[in-house]
């Protein structure tokens, strides 16, 4: 797993290091205010570059719609969703996602 960050400047570098190694990766991607209306920009390039799954999580219940948008965009596009990794809980379920999609 990658704990993916939108701001850092050295993210997609090591994601292209480690898809050009055959092993298997997820890219987490943390919803946060300031990141949440570049996130579906950054899962249209994780589908590009070739990552195969996905963990999402958010900081805050008032991103939920827009966890809602990102786990949609990522199954249209064929990207795996992986929510039983260590990652940072958030405030609500996001198994809940998972379970009923949503449109």
């Amino acid at each position: 797993m990658i704990d993916f960050q939108l701001d850092n400047s050295q993210a997609e570098a090591a994601l292209i290091n480690v898809l050009s190694s055959d092993i298997a990766l997820v890219a987490h991607l943390t919803i946060t205010p300031g990141n949440a209306a570049r996130a579906s920009k950054c899962i249209e390039r994780f589908a590009q570059m070739g990552l195969e799954a996905v963990s999402l999580s958010a900081v805050s219940p008032d991103l939920r719609e827009t966890l809602i948008g990102l786990h949609n965009q990522s199954t249209d596009m064929g990207l795996s969703l992986v929510w039983d990794l260590a990652v940072p809980y958030s405030a609500f379920n996001p198994i809940a996602v998972e379970v009923v999609r949503i449109r």
